[in-house]
């Protein structure tokens, strides 16, 4: 029997869990619930943070729409593939929608520098990407389709470009790649 909640608790100790979240604007419910022990065990681990599980197996018990999404997927971010949420997730509370480390486009840039340096130097920048909009072309977990890709290349783009696709229709010669 405990002596208090759990949340109120853990929160005893472990003092960053208390302003910090409070002022988050997303909060992981098992941790907004004062559910410390679905994830940690309060006495001793194999893993890291007294975690009852490795990083991704633990993040998989419940979002297991996730692990089928991985099974299927022919490619994959490395970090999921690895087990790794934490990498671009904050288990607890963020500032981010989805518990990200930062917003979209600036986390994805944190790894993927070579592609920051590039759209730096660009003179016409693709407005999702200069905008930090990672996600509206690419799935952060997995994919069928190469690069990450929400669908394949051309049918992602007519998502938006759809008045290209009109004119493409109508043209009566088209460029091989675009066909």
């Amino acid at each position: 029997m405990l002596v208090k909640p759990q949340g109120q608790l853990c929160a005893e100790c472990h003092e960053e869990m208390g302003k910090p979240f409070q002022a988050a604007k997303v909060k992981h419910q098992p941790v907004e619930n004062g559910e410390c022990t679905s994830c940690h065990d309060p006495h001793a681990s194999a893993n890291k943070n007294l975690l009852l599980k490795p990083d991704g197996q633990l993040c998989f018990d419940c979002h297991d729409d996730l692990a089928a999404q991985l099974d299927k997927a022919k490619v994959k971010h490395q970090p999921v593939d690895n087990g790794e949420c934490t990498s671009c997730h904050d288990p607890h509370a963020s500032a981010n929608k989805k518990l990200l480390l930062k917003p979209d486009g600036q986390l994805c840039f944190d790894c993927h520098d070579d592609l920051q340096a590039q759209l730096a130097k660009a003179k016409v920048k693709h407005q999702p990407v200069d905008n930090g909009e990672c996600t509206s072309c690419h799935d952060p977990h997995a994919s069928a389709n190469k690069n990450l890709l929400l669908k394949p290349d051309g049918k992602l783009c007519f998502e938006c470009h759809d008045d290209f696709q009109a004119q493409l229709a109508k043209a009566k010669v088209k460029h091989q790649p675009v066909e």
